[in-house]
């Protein structure tokens, strides 16, 4: 007899509880407006909201976008090394590389290796990755595969860098440090000075 007057009980409770659970929202809404009530008697009920249109439509907004879009594209590609040219350039059809520009900027020696060279090598110049392209445009060795190492502005050959013979392994060692500072400012070999 219990049981069942518990069972009745906790379903009378249930169903309460769920009744009052969904009525929460209406009881804060009315809570809300009995405490609004008399501010909105003494001081009324404030000023109307102005309605509001916006005056910028949705395909405007597109529009702004993809044009931000391309001049950040824009800023890009300046191509102040020569680089992206370069890959292109290499990228292009065998027919089309005559018409192809080259920047201006580029090393005379580069434009000239860049128009005489072989389809295989042009490929592997444009699939390098960048730093090694960056490195064949300035002419220092760039560990590209069928590419040959250009030498710019008459730079000697690294058979003739190479220490004069006859020098103690002290004096080697001097040569070729000065020879790394001394190759910034100039591009012969550095020439020993013999005590």
């Amino acid at each position: 007899m219990f049981a069942r007057f518990f069972t009745a009980l906790s379903r009378f409770l249930a169903s309460i509880g769920k009744d009052l659970f969904n009525s929460i929202p209406g009881i804060l809404n009315f809570g809300e407006q009995v405490i609004r009530w008399p501010f909105s008697v003494a001081f009324g009920s404030g000023a109307p909201r102005p309605h509001f249109e916006p005056q910028v439509t949705k395909s405007d907004v597109v529009e702004d976008f993809l044009h931000a879009r391309r001049s950040a594209a824009a800023v890009h590609t300046l191509d102040r090394d020569g680089i992206d040219s370069v890959l292109r350039f290499c990228a292009t059809h065998r027919e089309d590389r005559p018409t192809t520009p080259l920047p201006k900027n580029l090393d005379p020696a580069v434009r000239v290796a860049l128009r005489t060279m072989d389809d295989d090598a042009l490929r592997a110049i444009a699939t390098a990755p960048i730093g090694k392209v960056r490195k064949f445009i300035g002419g220092v060795p760039h560990a590209i595969q069928g590419v040959p190492k250009i030498m710019k502005n008459n730079a000697a050959p690294e058979a003739e860098q190479l220490p004069p013979p006859g020098m103690t392994e002290h004096q080697r060692i001097l040569w070729k440090i000065k020879a790394q500072i001394e190759k910034a400012n100039s591009n012969e070999p550095f020439r020993a000075v013999k005590p």
